[in-house]
């Protein structure tokens, strides 16, 4: 019973994400780093960017937003749970900093999979990773496209220079349709226009 309840709420913490505003685009703050996730160890990329896809500006903020699906993946409830979790927190480093989703049936066979298990103790789909936000394509991720060249990749240990520019904080983004930027960042406000715009 202690589990359910430990694992119940830690999969509420992960509802509270950010969404994927902007996802297919190009990453403003991009910088390709070695993959230091342990869950997405071994796969067939060991490079990613953060920011991620889910907004985790470090891997050590999407390691623990991963935390409650460690069991679900132990359990082995679907083949592709694990590389559609690795898709989103410690997404491929693409050459040029294109931002590239899984397809929407990754999502729906590791949601089907693992609906009982995760029925069982209590817990739904995280909004943020409701299938329909994907695109509707039947590829493997990544796709062979998205891989850096071999002579790009981060086989050996290099150290990290991460750009530690502006980065909209949550508080500061805005909707869309505004048309705001702020220092270079779209869909942003500077805190004095979030007062008057909010108000």
């Amino acid at each position: 019973m202690d589990l359910l309840w430990v694992l119940s709420v830690s999969m509420l913490t992960v509802c509270v994400a950010i969404p994927m505003d902007a996802a297919g685009e190009s990453h403003s703050q991009f910088t390709c780093e070695p993959i230091t996730l342990r869950m997405c160890q071994g796969l067939p990329y060991n490079a990613t960017y953060m920011p991620n896809i889910l907004n985790h500006y470090d891997q050590q903020t999407a390691a623990l937003a991963m935390e409650p699906f460690h069991p679900m993946v132990n359990l082995q409830c679907s083949p592709d749970l694990r590389m559609f979790l690795c898709a989103l927190y410690a997404p491929v480093c693409t050459e040029y900093g294109r931002m590239t989703l899984p397809c929407r049936r990754l999502c729906l066979q590791a949601s089907s999979d693992c609906y009982k298990l995760m029925d069982m103790f209590g817990v739904s789909w995280p909004q943020e990773m409701e299938c329909s936000r994907f695109p509707d394509c039947d590829e493997a991720y990544p796709r062979p496209a998205d891989l850096l060249s071999s002579s790009d990749s981060t086989d050996s240990p290099i150290s990290v220079q991460r750009d530690y520019g502006f980065w909209c904080p949550r508080e500061l983004k805005i909707n869309p349709e505004l048309g705001y930027s702020f220092l270079g960042v779209r869909d942003c406000s500077p805190p004095l226009l979030q007062h008057v715009l909010y108000a």
